[in-house]
């Protein structure tokens, strides 16, 4: 896929986060985070390419969510979050029935970064290595990209604290393999939210800048 078609399918993905996070680095973080995760995994570089074009539309189902749930600054009732938990399955039905590797991807991705190792996530309670592997490594990458950013219910916390939340959803709410791959290239995903940080991510959008599953930013 060309990097014109790449800039689409992020700026279509960042639709359904503008709401909650106006910048657009969301799925930009989160992809090169699984991208990071999916090659310490061993994944070969058509996978990892893959898995970067699809990344960004996990959370396309949002677009079906009200902006009073994706914009609330205080927790959910039971009924919001039934709401909430329908968007993997909405992005799977905007997702479906495409004949391209990536967009297939993209709807696995979407159905399954919110299930949980210990069978405990939605929508589907999967379990385990029921679980694609490619919606176990997003929900690492997704998760730390929440914590680490500021949402309308949030502050941004710490990095420490961060890594701290993640090691305790070892087994329960992450693949330990991903979790590990994660900790074990560190330094790259640390590195990765620092130039984030310190980018202007509309700027880089407007100039056609954008990173390859090699972690080298590319001009457009």
């Amino acid at each position: 896929m060309k990097l014109g078609s790449l800039e689409t399918i992020v700026r279509l993905s960042r639709a359904a986060e503008y709401k909650d996070d106006d910048t657009g680095a969301h799925v930009l973080l989160m992809s090169q985070y699984s991208v990071a995760i999916a090659r310490r995994l061993g994944h070969a570089p058509q996978e990892i390419e893959n898995l970067l074009q699809a990344a960004p539309m996990h959370d396309i189902g949002k677009i079906g969510v009200a902006d009073s749930i994706l914009m609330k600054p205080g927790p959910l009732t039971d009924e919001e979050w039934v709401a909430m938990r329908q968007h993997p399955l909405m992005g799977s039905l905007i997702l479906t029935g495409s004949d391209s590797v990536v967009i297939k991807l993209a709807e696995t991705v979407a159905m399954t970064h919110h299930e949980k190792w210990d069978g405990s996530g939605y929508p589907r309670g999967l379990r385990g290595e029921e679980i694609p592997l490619a919606g176990r490594i997003v929900a690492v990458a997704d998760v730390f990209d929440a914590l680490t950013t500021k949402r309308p219910y949030k502050e941004p916390f710490a990095v420490d604290r961060s890594f701290n939340i993640l090691r305790e959803g070892r087994e329960r709410h992450f693949d330990p393999a991903a979790l590990d791959a994660f900790f074990e290239v560190e330094d790259e995903i640390l590195g990765i939210k620092d130039a984030y940080q310190n980018m202007d991510v509309r700027a880089a959008w407007g100039s056609g800048g954008l990173e390859n599953g090699s972690g080298a930013l590319l001009a457009g």
